[in-house]
């Protein structure tokens, strides 16, 4: 009896590929982390603070979906708002290496970027 291809499983990535995979994904993450060190643009402060919200509101929606408000969880750690957005010092970073990937997306030196397909 013939097996329809419809029916056969789909088999896992092979434990090689997987750390290929890997490799290749912390050897792209070090790249734009130099690349973001090396820059030499002025962030604006709207930007930071832009994405510094949206750090915000994934914790709390994160913290909503664990039945947690987030005034409560600040409340639990013995914390504030503003204590806490200081503490997210990746805001920078981020905001940052979106600047960064946007105007390589838009180069001719980042093809991979601009196609979609990096990482």
């Amino acid at each position: 009896m013939t097996r329809s291809p419809i029916s056969r499983p789909t088999s896992a990535p092979s434990p090689l590929r997987r750390r290929k995979k890997a490799a290749k994904n912390a050897f792209d993450d070090a790249l734009v982390d130099q690349a973001v060190e090396n820059m030499t643009v002025d962030m604006p402060e709207g930007m930071i603070e832009e994405r510094m919200d949206g750090i915000v509101r994934e914790y709390a929606q994160y913290m909503a979906n664990q039945g947690i408000r987030i005034d409560d969880y600040l409340k639990m750690i013995g914390t504030d708002m503003k204590t806490f957005r200081e503490a997210c010092a990746t805001a920078e970073k981020q905001a940052r290496t979106e600047v960064l990937l946007r105007r390589c997306r838009r180069s001719r030196e980042c093809p991979d970027l601009r196609r979609g397909s990096a990482g």
